[in-house]
């Protein structure tokens, strides 16, 4: 689900195999990763939303982790893991939004082939 009014860079990847929810005023920089899913070898996909609230930015290379959630207004300057919920300018990780229990799921750019 897209919101109104939004943008994104060349090259922004949205695995959205699970849900991504991007809310209005959205500006999503180049070489960003958005992965809604994560597994482990030889286990099946766990679909893990990912939500991005109103106006924040989200900057060029940044890989947005399985069940992240950005704060409304944030700017994510780097990599978000897996779970973490992230505010502010530049964002920093507030609490997690839900346990990330031992799946060994992709947790950097890198485990997503």
């Amino acid at each position: 689900m897209i919101g109104q009014r939004g943008c994104h860079g060349h090259r922004v990847d949205s695995y959205c195999v699970g849900n991504i929810h991007i809310s209005d005023h959205v500006t999503i920089s180049l070489d960003v990763i958005l992965s809604a899913l994560t597994h482990k070898h030889n286990f099946p996909l766990l679909l893990k939303p990912i939500t991005i609230a109103a106006a924040p930015c989200v900057s060029a290379g940044s890989f947005i982790g399985p069940g992240s959630i950005v704060g409304k207004c944030a700017v994510a300057v780097r990599d978000i893991v897996p779970w973490t919920v992230v505010t502010g300018n530049p964002s920093v990780a507030i609490g997690t939004s839900s346990n990330f229990v031992a799946e060994g799921g992709a947790t950097k750019k890198g485990d997503i082939q």
